[in-house]
């Protein structure tokens, strides 16, 4: 009895070991198993929030470019607008110079050398002379060039139009023409560009 007690003994023994290698085995495929699905869960969530993150980065630099773009269409408006104010500045002042002028004794004569010089241009024929009507006054002297002298239907400023009615040519002598030539001058000049940002 005793051996077949020492027997079962070593026999239990033997089963306990190999029940202790089976249950650490099954622990080492059961930790090995949660190790490799955590990792996987670990690279799904990251990349997840990797995209994400690239996505957010996105609309964060579409966003930052919008405002760029708005603040740069913002600057070039304001200098649009300011460079008009300039311009209209500039010749509003100097219309009303034009104003002053018109007033004085070289204008009169600056008149008949307009009309002379228009003169020559159309050549003869059937030949009126345009002037603004505030030149009015100044008919009887131009009338003495032996033309016709008439208002002029368009506000010209000063200086007047020699209109040939034979020949359908017109000399333009008039400060509106002038100063619409010399507003395409100074813009040139002044090199109102706007530049892109």
């Amino acid at each position: 009895m005793r051996q077949m007690e020492e027997k079962l003994q070593v026999f239990e023994q033997e089963i306990l070991k190999e029940a202790n290698q089976k249950k650490t085995a099954i622990e080492q495929d059961t930790a090995r198993e949660k190790q490799t699905r955590i990792a996987q869960k670990e690279n799904e969530i990251l990349t997840k929030a990797y995209q994400t993150i690239q996505k957010e980065l996105g609309t964060i630099r579409r966003e930052q470019n919008e405002r760029l773009s708005k603040a740069a269409s913002d600057s070039k408006r304001l200098v649009l607008n300011r460079r008009g104010e300039i311009i209209q500045n500039v010749f509003q002042q100097l219309v009303q110079r034009v104003e002053d002028y018109r007033e004085t004794e070289a204008y009169t004569a600056f008149l008949l050398r307009c009309a002379k010089a228009g003169l020559e241009e159309v050549g003869s024929g059937d030949i009126v002379v345009l002037i603004d009507k505030r030149d009015l006054k100044q008919k009887t002297l131009l009338e003495k060039l032996g033309v016709s002298v008439e208002q002029d239907a368009m506000d010209i400023l000063g200086g007047c139009r020699v209109l040939n009615r034979s020949r359908n040519v017109v000399s333009d002598r008039s400060l509106a023409k002038c100063i619409a030539e010399e507003k395409e001058h100074f813009l040139e000049e002044a090199d109102f560009r706007i530049q892109p940002v």
